[in-house]
């Protein structure tokens, strides 16, 4: 999921690309650059949705450095792209120890237990915690609200799902977002859930 990414992006302070023709056997990880040029790659990876490859990539960069923030936070969120919930989960749940403010870190570990599709890692009333968390700290921020829609969507509460969905459709349309394929459907996901039709809002 691309919104996923887009915080990856903000906890590295900003867009790092480079080309795809770099690999990440070109760069080796007993180099001071190297867990950078790692999560660059990662990043073109993920951009292009090959998940798999940048969860290899970002494995590399965690075995070079596994104490840095950056490379937790982007294979935690991978892991969970790949289904790998619990290793997410984990790498996510442990750096929030760390950074037990940050946003990006509790909606992602809201969004794996909302969406998991293993029933012994989903949990809605532990999503509905974080993503209401991270939403104190950010109020601002569509993807914590897509989150928040997600988790109560997970536990039934359909009508507050489509409540929030709708802010968090309007807010990426206010915000000038062009790309609203994501939030369009969990609007209507949202909306059909509720049993509610778009001609009755």
């Amino acid at each position: 999921m691309k919104r996923q990414w887009a915080m990856v992006a903000l906890w590295m302070g900003g867009v790092l690309w480079v080309t795809a023709s770099e690999k990440a056997a070109d760069l080796p990880p007993s180099e001071p650059g190297a867990v950078r040029g790692l999560l660059e790659q990662a990043q073109v990876l993920q951009g292009t949705e090959k998940w798999k490859e940048a969860v290899q990539t970002l494995e590399t960069a965690y075995r070079a450095d596994s104490t840095n923030e950056t490379v937790m936070f982007s294979l935690g969120t991978a892991y969970s792209q790949v289904g790998r919930y619990q290793e997410g989960l984990d790498l996510l749940l442990t750096l929030l120890k760390r950074v037990p403010d940050h946003p990006s870190v509790q909606n992602n570990i809201a969004w794996i237990y909302a969406k998991a599709k293993d029933p012994a890692i989903r949990d809605p009333v532990k999503a509905l915690r974080y993503a209401r968390r991270a939403l104190m700290v950010t109020p601002s921020d569509v993807n914590i609200w897509s989150t928040l829609a997600e988790a109560y969507y997970a536990s039934g509460d359909y009508a507050r799902a489509l409540r929030v969905a709708k802010q968090s459709y309007q807010m990426a349309r206010m915000s000038g977002e062009t790309n609203l394929g994501a939030q369009r459907e969990l609007l209507e996901r949202c909306r059909t859930a509720a049993g509610q039709s778009p001609a009755e809002e």
